[in-house]
């Protein structure tokens, strides 16, 4: 995948005639950095936590390093590089712990065996990125700028649990597959949901905390931004608290390899944030209105996800379809 995206970007130059310096260092930077990414989800799956943190940390050092050096913070072309070198030691240090050497022997059969699985991964990874993106996008149409600041600056206050949310399914799918006991949905549900209600109550926290913030405080962490923002992070908190229960069992989904159901949510989740927050934003024409209908959203897809995880008889009928 990653020589694909370089030989992609490649060509897409050759053909416009132009070269951009930093285009071409970030299309080279995805020939480590996804089998960084790749190496670190089968070394926690094979119970090496403190090489995966070895090596984040060697990723960490380097990029801190950098940003502090005037002469390489400077350039936009020598920060991607140096960056780009903290993600090869980084790769290289898991190679080295884990004797995994890169090679293409077997990837037909590879592909083959399970192609259809990681389609629907990949298309429910693609669906999950883009999401906040296009629905805070449409927010800027409707509600206008200063609503959508107000909307990123909830995100803002609540970016370390979305990191969290984020590493769920590189932390939860492999500890269910090495348990072994995890032969239905309720089992898996069973493990996970204290990491949900955890997620939620932390969310809720975050949220409280934030409402009774000092102003001056508030000011310096989001500027102008903060009035909005104050306004709207109670419910910012709510919708992350649907997202922790979503996505602890979304990757109960994952561990049962219902790759097609997961994607079906996923996708179906997206574009019910799509259609809400544009009815939302016409007739309320404020970020509370949008931010509401993307905490629905979350709230009543984490219901949803919950219901279908815990339903054995259902995920039985899925994965005989599949």
């Amino acid at each position: 995948m990653a020589v694909l995206v370089l030989a992609l970007t490649v060509c897409v130059q050759l053909a416009v005639g132009h070269f951009d310096p930093i285009v071409s260092l970030l299309s080279a930077s995805v020939v480590l950095v996804l089998p960084q990414d790749v190496l670190r989800w089968a070394a926690i799956a094979d119970q090496k936590l403190r090489d995966c943190l070895i090596s984040d940390l060697i990723w960490a050092v380097v990029s801190l390093a950098m940003l502090f050096t005037p002469a390489i913070a400077s350039s936009a072309a020598a920060c991607v590089a140096v960056w780009t070198m903290g993600a090869g030691l980084a790769l290289l240090w898991l190679l080295l712990r884990t004797g995994v050497a890169p090679t293409f022997a077997g990837l037909r059969e590879w592909w083959m065996r399970g192609r259809t699985v990681r389609l629907f991964f990949g298309l429910e990874g693609i669906v999950s990125s883009w999401t906040g993106f296009v629905s805070l996008s449409i927010a800027t149409v409707t509600v206008g700028t200063a609503g959508s600041a107000a909307m990123r600056g909830g995100g803002l206050l609540l970016g370390p649990l979305a990191l969290v949310l984020s590493a769920i399914p590189m932390l939860g799918i492999p500890e269910l597959a090495r348990s072994g006991q995890v032969k239905s949905g309720r089992d898996a549900w069973q493990r996970l949901r204290i990491v949900a209600w955890t997620l939620a109550l932390l969310s809720l926290l975050v949220g409280s905390v934030a409402l009774v913030l000092p102003q001056s405080l508030g000011f310096v962490v989001l500027g102008d931004t903060w009035d909005g923002t104050k306004r709207i992070v109670w419910i910012v908190a709510i919708e992350y608290a649907g997202l922790g229960f979503l996505h602890c069992a979304s990757a109960g989904l994952k561990a049962l390899g219902l790759a097609r159901m997961v994607f079906l949510v996923r996708a179906a989740y997206a574009c019910s944030c799509f259609i809400f927050v544009a009815v939302s934003g016409v007739v309320f024409r404020s970020a509370a209105g949008a931010s509401s209908a993307l905490a629905l959203c979350g709230v009543v897809f984490a219901v949803i996800v919950v219901q279908l995880l815990v339903r054995g008889n259902m995920l039985e009928r899925v994965r005989i379809e599949s």
